[in-house]
């Protein structure tokens, strides 16, 4: 801040400098400084530079920022000369805390005109956006009187004086201070680069981005001044180069604090800043870094205040002791930001003076280097505790191998004492396999002999039994006494029953060989059904009717086989419907298929029974009334799948049943 003492209507009095004085350093003027605030406008400005308004210039005894906006401007006045001895090229320093409009005038005499110039900005200096303004200034050995006119500011630095050849020197030396620093910056970077690659952390890689950012903000810093000129970058490029150096920052404490694990809140919040950081890239680079920059030093100083309370909460509070060294490490920084924006938002005036210089240069590269050392820290704890971890692990795995090794000769024990009674076992169930083929093979004798018995049992009951119903039948034909008739039917029925009975043995004895076999042919379905159900002596088979069509059915299956199946269906009917009812048979063709419906008249089928009349020697309640061996619906299901048909009950009430055979059509039957 400017310190301007008290006096009012005084004449400047001339500074004299020598030539010992601004070699090794800039020296205040603040003690010859004059002030006066003035309207703006060409009228104010012509009487000031005039001399009409030297008598209200005035000293101020005590610090104080100069508002210098709002329509109002800012004069300072000062006279300078040198001894003979002194260099004649000078340069007068003026440190802005803002960006704002700076122009001075000089006058030699009363009656030389005053001409106004603009201070040139050079680029080194120690702040990111630069408002270090020089004005070259050749000094007379007789007074010379000078009005500074400032415009647009809420406050400014000191003004000094030093030679020529002595701001020389001081750029030299600040260049050399940031080249070391750019020198560190991009020795991290490759460091951290190669230990991302190497160790796979992120915090590595976030560091390596911190350090690409800040080795921006040098060249921003270093590019004007190695190349000649003598202004700085523009504005917004530099404004685009430090929001970017903010943005990186925050996702780097963002990691480094681990805050999404500790403090998901406020982790939230430097999402919201990095985020906004960007925004504000966007908007300096194009065109409108001004209009961003004061919230942007808003935020920046409320996000490092934040950030320094809530890693203090973390310390005393949550106890994570852990974070003390980057904490401790990065204390200094979060107040040098908040310092740095305070100070360009006016609402703090330092003391007068040229910058940090190599104290400041040696902090910012300590800094970078323990930033680095720290995160190497971090990453040797995190390498310990996988190391711990590992270990553990390996124990772990060593205990179990162990355990798994005695387990495995307890096992290897018990198998081995199983293995002995398997050998036991094996040859006692050998010597039960022989037991068992032998009575496999007595067993196979005796169904063979069973069979053998069987067909002579039927041969010698068919042969009584077509004597008996042929002696039957000669009796219907020479005695006509209805009491004899009467007896002779029964005979006859009984007969029937009977080879039925013998019938059905010998076809389920036959099915059920191993080496049982089909003798297919092709059967005309129609005259097999006619043959079948007309044969003398069944009951009643003036019942039943057969319906069927004026064509062939023809299909390939075995004829005596079929025709069991037929007839148990008939006889099956006739059994279980009224004496007075008929039983009609229906043969029709349908998609390839032959069917042959029994409808009976009987009661019906229970619900419960439909799903097991199928079954082998299984009778109904309906059937315990009525004789029956159980074999029939049985015998017509087997034969039925065994040619590639099905037999359903198609449905069953109170009016009787229809039981459903279909067979598969002979191949020229089904093309037609």
């Amino acid at each position: 801040m400017l310190l301007l003492w008290l006096g009012c209507g005084l004449p400047a009095r001339a500074f004299v400098v020598d030539a010992s004085q601004g070699l090794a350093g800039a020296f205040p003027l603040d003690a010859t400084l004059q002030v006066l605030r003035a309207p703006a406008g060409p009228a104010s400005e012509a009487q000031v530079l005039s001399g009409a308004r030297d008598a209200a210039f005035e000293r101020v005894p005590a610090k104080q920022a100069l508002d210098c906006r709002g329509g109002s401007v800012c004069w300072l006045r000062f006279s300078l000369s040198r001894t003979p001895d002194a260099p004649a090229d000078w340069m007068l320093h003026l440190r802005l805390a803002q960006p704002g409009e700076v122009t001075l005038y000089a006058r030699a005499g009363p009656a030389e005109p005053m001409v106004g110039r603009s201070g040139r900005e050079y680029p080194l200096n120690w702040r990111f956006a630069s408002t270090e303004l020089m004005f070259a200034l050749a000094l007379q050995t007789e007074p010379t009187t000078y009005y500074l006119r400032l415009d647009g500011l809420s406050t400014a630095g000191h003004l000094s004086l030093l030679q020529a050849s002595g701001f020389d020197f001081q750029q030299r030396k600040l260049g050399l201070y940031l080249s070391v620093s750019l020198g560190v910056a991009l020795t991290l970077l490759m460091i951290n680069l190669i230990l991302w690659r190497w160790l796979k952390d992120e915090l590595h890689l976030r560091f390596a981005l911190l350090m690409f950012a800040a080795t921006l903000l040098h060249v921003c810093q270093l590019a004007p001044w190695l190349s000649g000129v003598e202004t700085g970058l523009d504005t917004d490029l530099q404004g685009t180069a430090q929001y970017f150096f903010q943005a990186t920052t925050a996702l780097f404490v963002l990691r480094l604090f681990e805050f999404r694990r500790h403090a998901p809140g406020f982790a939230l919040v430097c999402h919201a800043v990095l985020w906004v950081n960007a925004l504000a890239m966007v908007a300096a680079v194009s065109g409108h870094f001004e209009r961003v920059e004061y919230a942007m030093a808003l935020l920046t100083c409320a996000w490092a205040a934040g950030g320094i309370g809530v890693v203090a909460w973390l310390l005393a509070a949550r106890g994570q002791r852990q974070l003390w060294l980057p904490a401790a490490v990065m204390l200094v920084p979060a107040l040098v930001t908040i310092l740095a924006r305070v100070l360009w938002l006016g609402w703090f005036t330092p003391n007068h003076g040229e910058g940090p210089g190599l104290a400041w240069l040696a902090l910012r590269i300590l800094f970078m280097l323990l930033l680095t050392i720290m995160v190497i820290e971090r990453t040797r704890r995190t390498e310990r505790e996988l190391h711990g971890i590992r270990q553990r692990a390996l124990d772990d795995a060593l205990r179990a191998e162990r355990e798994l090794e005695h387990k495995v000769r307890l096992r290897t024990q018990e198998l081995a004492q199983s293995n002995a009674q398997l050998v036991d076992e094996v040859a006692r169930r050998r010597q039960a396999e022989l037991g068992l083929q032998s009575a496999l093979e007595t067993e196979r004798k005796a169904v063979a002999q069973q069979r053998q018995f069987v067909a002579m049992a039927s041969h010698e009951f068919r042969t009584p039994l077509a004597v008996i119903d042929a002696a039957a039948g000669s009796i219907d034909l020479v005695a006509s006494v209805p009491p004899i008739q009467l007896r002779t039917t029964k005979i006859r029925r009984a007969v029937a029953r009977l080879s039925d009975l013998i019938e059905n043995f010998l076809t389920e004895d036959r099915m059920q060989a191993p080496d049982m076999g089909l003798n297919p042919e092709t059967v005309d379905l129609r005259a097999l059904a006619q043959e079948t159900l007309e044969m003398p002596g069944r009951q009643s088979e003036d019942r039943l009717h057969l319906e069927a069509p004026a064509q062939t059915l023809h299909v390939r299956a075995d004829r005596s086989l079929l025709a069991v199946a037929l007839q148990n269906l008939a006889q099956n009917a006739l059994k279980y419907s009224p004496a007075d009812r008929d039983v009609t048979v229906t043969l029709s063709a349908h998609d390839g298929m032959a069917w042959a419906e029994v409808r009976d008249q009987g009661p019906g089928i229970a619900q419960p029974e439909q799903d097991r009349i199928f079954d082998k020697f299984y009778r109904g309640r309906t059937a315990l009334a009525t004789s029956g061996s159980g074999l029939g619906l049985y015998l017509v299901r087997e034969i039925a799948r065994r040619h590639g048909g099905e037999v359903v009950l198609a449905a069953s009430g109170p009016q009787g049943s229809v039981f459903r055979l279909t067979l598969p059509l002979a191949p020229s039957a089904a093309r037609l």
